[in-house]
């Protein structure tokens, strides 16, 4: 895994790949959480966090930002949306 850039303030961005490629290793078995958080110099809660958002949903990829990509179906996801959002509205 290669060295990262770092945001203004200092905080390190990851692709998509680098997220992928982490949490594929804590799932397989490869390291546990706490080695791979010590060997990366990356927090725990940070690769959990990549984690629950893969397992959120199994065809998602963690982009960049921290938010969940939707890898196949997203017009399907994007309508779904829309219809909880106008049921709210048309409540009394």
């Amino acid at each position: 895994m290669t060295r990262n850039p770092s945001k203004a303030d200092g905080r390190r961005t990851f692709t998509v790949d680098f997220k992928r490629e982490a949490v594929g290793r804590i799932v397989s078995g490869e390291k546990t959480l706490a080695e791979l958080s010590r060997e990366l110099g990356i927090s725990q809660s940070v690769l959990r966090n990549w984690m629950r958002l893969v397992d959120r949903s199994g065809t998602t990829a963690v982009a960049v930002g921290g938010d969940v990509v939707p890898a196949a179906g997203s017009a399907s996801s994007n309508s779904r949306s829309r219809s909880c959002s106008g049921s709210s509205a048309s409540r009394p």
